[in-house]
């Protein structure tokens, strides 16, 4: 199984049951600044330049279950919903 501190693994939890960032952040305390800081050095570690590529990443790793995310990204001013199905192994 992969390395993970235990914030980087409570927040990823969170993501992969489907809460935004932000909404993550808020359930372990944390500003989603933070929370951002620590998805964004996972997003280095495994050069996984998006955040959904990462999460679907660690779930294949065995880091979590799902079979649905929901990722958000900004680009520009436009918030961007991304949903990627995974099928049950």
């Amino acid at each position: 199984m992969l390395h993970l501190s235990r914030r980087e693994r409570e927040i990823v939890t969170l993501l992969i049951a489907g809460h935004s960032v932000k909404e993550a952040a808020a359930m372990l305390g944390l500003s989603a600044r933070t929370a951002e800081g620590y998805l964004e050095r996972l997003k280095r570690r495994f050069r996984m330049p998006r955040l959904l590529g990462l999460v679907v990443h660690l779930v294949k790793q065995g880091v979590g279950r799902m079979t649905m995310c929901r990722a958000v990204a900004y680009r520009g001013n436009t918030l961007l919903k991304v949903t990627a199905r995974l099928q049950e192994r």
